[in-house]
């Protein structure tokens, strides 16, 4: 029935049959949903008697012909994202269609005229996509959703322009020197125009409906002053823009995501009234006040990496904090850490603290970074047993006993400390990564029931007998 093996085995295990058993058409046509993913698949012949699909998922194959769609008649969701197709001409007549992901086909170029009669389309991906006659898509009026960063000798932006039902459009990485011929799309929510290389926002004067927009990595970007119109935005990424002044930003009171990564700002006046946002980040720029954050309470996700911050006594409203990422500072006191009860990761990388006691009560902490810090103890962590990741590296912790009840501890990095004694961790076989390179181990015994693990690292360590791990599953990826 089916000519490529991996097509057949993965049907084989959809059905939860066994190799030696037959697949018939009747239960092929009882099918509504299928997904095969990453099957290494290469040709679909076969799937024709899948008359009732509905939604048909493909993606990451090497499929160049899909000739077994075209009589899917039902289909309403196909993905054939990350594959060869050489034409998408059987996809012409799937009236039902509304989702159709094309995405990643980089290798044929696609004819979209074959898409101009699907009439109920409305979300479309061609992200990274070589096509042609892309002014076809004009026909697709209840097109709302278009991924269309495409690649085509032919692109000319003012096609999208036509789709006056555009909700949410997406044009990450096209070298675009110029969006203005986007104007007219009025009902605009969502506008991701990333990594272009434009500089005028004139457009966004027509986009009063905007509420996301995403201007990361547009390195001609530096005047903002039009994303002042912008009343009903609610999530901004300006990351990698020279931006500088952002006082465009003060009355955008309903943004609750902002992203202003390495935009080279100092003065964080224009934010202090936002008091809507939830997710924050602030990272690689040399921030001089940081108590202007004070007021902005209700922040749940907090970046704040290479900012150099000294103090962290801002934080003492946070009280919805869960996330946050201070990695490459100069913190030498983490005391005002305590106020923040519900945190579940914690990244204080690289600062100069030695002290973990304001940390002994963050019960719901899941994921905790504190390497290359001064630690000399992690006692105070002996009852954060949520705990699946702890980055410990680069300290000069001896002792190990306060990780031995972290039953849920999934990565472990100790590297570069003084321990020497293993036994305390004997019992985490939920450990898939340990790495322990560069401490005074000599005795792996505790190691050997961890059937788990994946990696291990225990280079310059003064190994006696590596005997003792040979029998477990994955040693042949050990370094030591």
């Amino acid at each position: 029935m089916f000519k490529d093996d991996h097509l057949h085995q993965a049907m084989l295990e959809f059905l939860g049959k066994n190799e030696n058993e037959m697949i018939t058409p009747e239960e092929l046509a009882k099918i509504d949903i299928l997904s095969l993913r990453n099957r290494d698949i290469s040709s679909i012949d076969g799937l024709e008697d899948c008359i009732n699909l509905e939604v048909l998922d493909l993606t990451g194959n090497r499929i160049e012909h899909i000739h077994a769609i075209e009589k899917m008649n039902k289909l309403t969701k196909l993905r054939l994202s990350r594959n060869a197709l050489q034409s998408i001409e059987p996809l012409k007549d799937l009236q039902r269609l509304t989702n159709l992901d094309l995405s990643h086909n980089e290798v044929f170029p696609l004819d979209l005229r074959r898409l101009k009669d699907l009439d109920n389309l409305e979300v479309l991906n061609i992200n990274n996509t070589n096509v042609s006659h892309i002014d076809k898509l004009d026909k697709l009026d209840k097109l709302r959703e278009l991924h269309g960063g495409v690649r085509s000798d032919t692109f000319d932006l003012s096609v999208y322009a036509e789709l006056k039902n555009l909700e949410e459009l997406h044009l990450p990485k096209m070298w675009l020197y110029d969006i203005c011929k986007l104007r007219g799309l009025v009902k605009l929510r969502v506008l991701d125009v990333s990594g272009n290389l434009f500089s005028d926002l004139s457009v966004l004067e027509d986009f009063k409906a905007l509420e996301e927009l995403n201007l990361s990595n547009n390195k001609y970007l530096h005047d903002i002053s039009l994303l002042a119109s912008c009343k009903n935005l609610k999530s901004l990424q300006l990351s990698n823009c020279k931006v500088f002044d952002i006082e465009a930003l003060r009355d955008l009171t309903k943004l609750e995501n902002l992203n202003l990564e390495y935009c080279e700002i100092k003065d964080l006046s224009p934010i202090r009234n936002l008091t809507n946002l939830t997710r924050l980040d602030l990272g690689k720029n040399r921030i001089t006040d940081i108590t202007i954050l004070e007021k902005l309470d209700r922040i749940e996700n907090l970046t704040v990496d290479h900012t150099y911050l000294s103090d962290l006594s801002f934080l003492k409203n946070f009280k919805e904090i869960h996330e946050l990422d201070f990695h490459n500072n100069m913190i030498l006191d983490i005391s005002p850490l305590a106020e923040c009860a519900h945190l579940r990761v914690l990244d204080a990388s690289n600062n100069w603290f030695s002290n973990l006691a304001p940390l002994e009560n963050l019960t719901e902490l899941q994921a905790l970074k504190v390497a290359n810090n001064k630690v000399e103890s992690i006692a105070p962590l002996a009852n954060l047993t949520e705990l699946r990741i702890l980055d410990i590296y680069n300290n000069v912790v001896e002792d190990l006993s306060p990780v031995q009840n972290m039953m849920k501890l999934i990565r472990l990095r100790a590297d570069h400390n003084s321990i020497m004694d293993l036994a305390p961790i004997q019992n985490l076989t939920n450990l898939v990564s340990l790495t322990l390179k560069a401490n005074y181990i000599s005795d792996l015994e505790p190691l050997i029931g961890m059937s788990k693990l994946y990696e291990l690292r225990l280079d310059a360590n003064p190994l006696e007998n590596m005997e003792q791990l040979e029998k477990m599953q994955y040693f042949e990826k050990f370094t030591y």
